[in-house]
Order: C-alpha cells, then sequence, then structure tokens
C-alpha cells in the first residue's frame, strides 16, 4: 500500500514525508529507503515511539551495510498537536 501512495503522491528525493501517528515508524522507514527522500513521524504513544526509534535506528545501518541510500528519517515522541516541528 505505501508504494501506490508513494507513487500517487509523487513522492522523490526532495520531498518531506511526514507520518502523523506513525505508530512503529514502518511507513517513515519505507519512505527515505524506497525514495530517499526526508521523512518525519510523530507517534504520541511513548512505548510504541520508543520502537519506532530502534526499528530506524537499524534501518538506517543496515542501509548502510547494503549500500542503499536513505533519505534522512526523524521519529519522535509526541502530540502532533503541539509539536514544534509538525506546526511548522
Amino acid at each position: 500500500m505505501p508504494e501506490f501512495l508513494f507513487d500517487e503522491t509523487h513522492l522523490e528525493t526532495d520531498s518531506l514525508f511526514v507520518d502523523l501517528g506513525s505508530g512503529a515508524g514502518n511507513t517513515v522507514a519505507q519512505a527515505a529507503l524506497t525514495r530517499g527522500c526526508k521523512a518525519f513521524g510523530i507517534e504520541l504513544r511513548s512505548a510504541i515511539a520508543a520502537i519506532a526509534d530502534t526499528m530506524v535506528k537499524a534501518a538506517i545501518v543496515r542501509s548502510q551495510i547494503w549500500g542503499v541510500p536513505v533519505g534522512k528519517i526523524d521519529v519522535v515522541c509526541g502530540d502532533m498537536t503541539r509539536n514544534a516541528e509538525v506546526l511548522e
């Protein structure tokens, strides 16, 4: 499903992908890995956001090992209605 979404929105290396309520960060990581774009996710639940942080760090390491370029990925824990990055 995300690849269809990425195609339909013309997500490219110079794009910014934002996932509000990003859960474990899978779609955020997939956007950065498959499109090379900057990807940002925010999740309210701290335990789930911690999983996202761990998963994203592992995905970045794997991409470096495999020689796959990856865009900048940020996942944070917070309230999307109060987060400075989201409001910007």
